[in-house]
């Protein structure tokens, strides 16, 4: 069945048997990468100024060494990077303060048009208070006027002598009753 497999296979890349019950062969896989073409590095000054580095940061133990290594790279991208996130969270800032102005304009504006429509009805419940009350005071003005000329004609008629004999009245009165 390997040789099946391995036949079937392309050029160049072998099958590797992998069996469940059994463990692979490190053999196979060193092998496998024996027979890859080597790397080749593009920037060998930069490989080698970073690795005395990390060396130097290993020997010095831990965060200082990281630090002045991170201090001694080039930060131009890093820096650009900074200011796009400074500036960023500017607009932001000035974006929610807009937001803020915009809703406290808001809420006066409503506050001033709740506070004229109170004011209007304000005024048109004073309009029909001193309607009701210039009604009222002509009402009783009327009954005083009434009552005026009802006090002249009590006046006019205990003023005048009476025109009536009640005398006679009187004694036809008594025919009827007995």
């Amino acid at each position: 069945a390997g040789a099946a497999a391995a036949a079937a296979a392309p050029s160049g890349a072998a099958a590797v048997e992998v069996s469940s019950s059994r463990p692979a062969d490190d053999g196979v896989a060193l092998k496998q990468n024996a027979s890859k073409a080597p790397v080749t590095v593009q920037n060998q000054a930069g490989w080698a100024n970073l690795a005395d580095k990390t060396a130097a940061a290993a020997k010095e133990g831990g965060e200082a060494g990281a630090a002045g290594g991170a201090a001694a790279i080039p930060d131009a991208l890093w820096s650009d990077f900074e200011a796009m996130a400074q500036r960023k969270s500017e607009r932001e800032k000035e974006r929610e303060a807009e937001e803020a102005a915009a809703r406290a304009a808001a809420e006066a504006k409503e506050a001033a048009a709740l506070a004229e429509e109170q004011r209007k009805r304000d005024a048109v419940a004073e309009q029909e208070a001193a309607a009701r009350r210039a009604e009222e005071e002509a009402e009783a003005a009327k009954k005083r006027a009434v009552e005026e000329e009802r006090a002249k004609a009590r006046a006019e008629l205990d003023a005048a002598g009476q025109t009536v004999d009640m005398e006679g009245q009187r004694e036809a009165m008594k025919e009827f009753e007995g």
